[in-house]
């Protein structure tokens, strides 16, 4: 008898122990799979936080997907040859190819230059004659709709898709209180959200549509995975704990009030090469309450669960 009892407490012991193994297994898995393993999202420390938030929406009524997809940036792979392609595209006629630093190369032609991150991939480009010329004689400018229209022409003839970037403003630049250029900004949108920090395209163009400078000032991108995305009060709650990039202008810290909350993707400035994903982040509007009024308030919050802040110089 004891030895049929100890049969079966083994076995019934065997299984026990067999279950809690199992069970250990689904645990370690299940946190593997509802982990982010991506990297932390690299942000420049911007102003303190205020010395009290409240919020006037109600967070647990916000219409917020779980889930969004995840966005890889492409290597730039710019050579020689590619900046060549690139020169030839902007009419650089007899320039010179000149490496500035270690990723930075400066093209120099006849009054143009052209200076291109190959790490990147952004670049800059500037007609310098035009530009002086434009200084002197800022008569037929053309209207916003035109420089709207002209720049997106002159993008897609050198190779630019601009389907993305659906959001456009104008700007103008004046020099001794005359306007002597106008400036069309176009703002990248991924699946209807915009993309905020490092990515943008302006087109400088002076009078006669002529193109006086280009800055694309955004890294490709390639889709990568869907993850799943904290919930509104976990984000609400990393918020008051501070950890969030709060952008408060003149460094006010008062009680500040928080009317909307959505979200956008966020491109890292493009001086930090470690950041290879473009994630979303939570984006929290609102005013600060001062003696001289209100002023407006925003804050950032990493989207993607298991993600943080990590801060970078300016």
């Amino acid at each position: 008898m004891p030895l049929l009892y100890r049969y079966f407490f083994n076995k019934r012991f065997k299984y026990s122990y067999l279950i809690l193994v199992v069970l250990f297994l689904v645990l370690v898995l299940w946190h593997f799979l509802s982990s982010s393993h991506l990297p932390d999202l690299y942000m420049p420390k911007e102003d303190e936080m205020p010395a009290d938030i409240y919020f006037v929406t109600d967070v647990n009524s916000i219409n917020l997907p779980g889930e969004l997809m995840i966005y890889k940036y492409k290597n730039a792979d710019i050579n020689k040859e590619s900046l060549e392609e690139l020169a030839e595209k902007l009419e650089l006629e007899d320039y010179i190819i000149q490496k500035i630093t270690g990723d930075q190369w400066m093209v120099y032609a006849a009054g143009k230059m052209l200076l291109v991150d190959c790490d990147t991939g952004m670049w800059t480009y500037q007609d310098i004659s035009a530009r002086h010329s434009s200084a002197l004689d800022n008569t037929n400018l053309p209207s916003d709709d035109e420089v709207v229209k002209a720049a997106r022409k002159y993008l897609n003839s050198i190779g630019i898709n601009t389907e993305e970037f659906t959001s456009v403003g104008v700007g103008s630049s004046t020099e001794n209180n005359k306007i002597v250029r106008k400036s069309a900004y176009f703002y990248r949108q991924l699946q209807g959200y915009e993309v905020l920090g490092a990515s943008r395209l302006v087109v400088d163009i002076g009078p006669g549509n002529k193109i006086e400078g280009i800055a694309k000032y955004f890294r490709e991108t390639e889709a990568y995975k869907v993850y799943k995305l904290k919930s509104p009060s976990e984000a609400v709650s990393e918020l008051m704990h501070g950890r969030a990039q709060f952008q408060v202008p003149n460094l006010i810290t008062g009680e500040a009030a928080v009317y909307e909350m959505h979200l956008a993707y966020y491109g890292a400035p493009g001086i930090v090469s470690e950041q290879h994903f473009l994630q979303p982040v939570f984006v929290f509007n609102g005013e600060i309450t001062t003696n001289e009024g209100s002023v407006p308030f925003n804050a950032l919050v990493p989207a993607v669960r298991g993600v943080n802040i990590q801060w970078v110089k300016h």
